[in-house]
């Protein structure tokens, strides 16, 4: 895959997240570093900031698997 191939991925990606999660396009670009670097990432944030609903649509828009773990304080 050439160079202007993965750009053009990249701003789709981009777009298909945007259509639906407005607002964290740094956090888009955060998820597209740990996807081609093929590592990990924890969404922190407080509750209803769409954390989850971000990683569902980022899981879709590249064809992945969505999984969720919550780890709740005990």
């Amino acid at each position: 895959m050439t160079l202007e191939q993965t750009a053009h991925l990249a701003n789709t990606i981009r777009a298909e997240v945007a259509k639906a999660v407005v607002g964290m396009n740094e956090t888009v670009d955060h998820l597209l570093i740990a996807l081609v670097a093929q590592g990990h990432v924890l969404l922190e944030g407080p509750p209803g900031t769409a954390k989850t609903f971000l990683a569902n649509c980022f899981a879709t828009a590249t064809g992945l698997e969505f999984g969720r773990i919550q780890f709740t304080p005990d």
